[in-house]
């Protein structure tokens, strides 16, 4: 049988807490490194993002019609702006690569 996987819990908020050392009085709190997860200053991870540019490139999908997709299958609510800086954010990430390849088709003509 072919189904469709459940899909894992996933944390949607960390909370940290300030913790006070009588013996200096300084205040302590940790730092959340999250560059492995995230790409740039947004508040999704690669994978979402990943998902978003191919629903956009592959599925041929408007922005309306992924922001539908993502709330009914994930249940997550990204605004139509959101989105647009997702594709902003995966352009640019490409544009290097893009330019190496063009730049090789191109010496080999």
């Amino acid at each position: 049988m072919i189904e469709i996987p459940i899909v894992a819990v996933q944390v949607r908020e960390h909370r940290f807490i300030t913790r006070y050392c009588g013996v200096c009085g300084k205040r302590f709190t940790p730092k959340c490194d999250v560059s492995g997860e995230v790409v740039g200053r947004h508040r999704v991870g690669i994978r979402l993002m990943s998902m978003v540019a191919y629903l956009w490139i592959k599925g041929r999908m408007t922005k309306r019609t992924i922001q539908s997709f993502l709330r009914a299958v994930y249940g997550v609510h990204l605004g139509l702006g959101e989105i647009t800086k997702i594709l902003h954010t995966v352009a640019e990430c490409g544009r290097e690569e893009k330019e190496r390849l063009l730049a090789l088709v191109r010496g080999s003509a």
